[in-house]
């Protein structure tokens, strides 16, 4: 409140926001809207089950409530959600599917980034799920780590993450895009409908992850 108390007092404006869901208290609100131009904040899932591992359990009614906020205040909304972490099934990733359908929904310029989840050498998910001993944390790896698979960076570096098969690596890598073509705006990460088509075509798993959500008109 103090930061954005002395922002409003100078007739400044902030290109962007990064906070918490839980730092948008009322009290902030009003100084938020009027100084602000866009805001990041990160969901990370709409798994209850992933949130529990992430150690990030939000209420996601609330992301949407503070969604359509910011959109009645021409504020752009950018957040992220995490995939392809340890145990992760479809019903996680279709969560995460639908609540960038609705925030999405709410306003066309909102922009949901993904990311596929990369290990650190003292991870609370890699010591919980007995995998620190799997993972190649050599300079070399950790070095390279990618986490948005796209251009120029296509890849996902199984060393990194032993409980991933080579079929779960193709699946990511087919999603990420389809993800993107869906919620996210840079022109260079996103596919035509026809290249969705295709990737649907050899990919059942991923058309039954999207179904029912519609590639939006650019």
């Amino acid at each position: 409140a103090v930061i954005l108390g002395a922002v409003h007092d100078r007739g400044w404006k902030m290109s962007r926001l990064m906070a918490h869901l839980d730092d948008f208290r009322d009290e902030i609100m009003p100084l938020l809207l009027a100084t602000t131009k866009s805001v990041v904040m990160c969901i990370e899932s709409a798994s209850p089950r992933m949130q529990k591992m992430l150690n990030k359990c939000l209420n996601l009614e609330k992301a949407l409530e503070l969604t359509k906020t910011l959109s009645h205040h021409s504020i752009q909304l950018t957040t992220a959600f995490m995939f392809g972490l340890p145990t992760e099934t479809d019903d996680d990733i279709r969560a995460s599917v639908e609540m960038a359908s609705r925030i999405r929904d709410i306003n066309g310029k909102n922009l949901c980034m993904c990311y596929i989840y990369a290990p650190q050498p003292q991870d609370m998910i890699v010591n919980g799920n007995g995998l620190r001993d799997e993972i190649d944390f050599s300079l070399e790896v950790v070095g390279n780590v990618e986490v948005i698979p796209v251009f120029p960076n296509i890849k996902i570096d199984l060393r990194l993450r032993p409980w991933m098969s080579e079929d779960d690596r193709t699946f990511y890598l087919d999603f990420v895009p389809v993800w993107f073509s869906h919620f996210g705006q840079k022109r260079d990460r996103r596919l035509t409908a026809a290249q969705v088509g295709e990737v649907y075509a050899h990919s059942p798993r991923i058309r039954r992850l999207f179904e029912g959500i519609n590639l939006p008109v650019h």
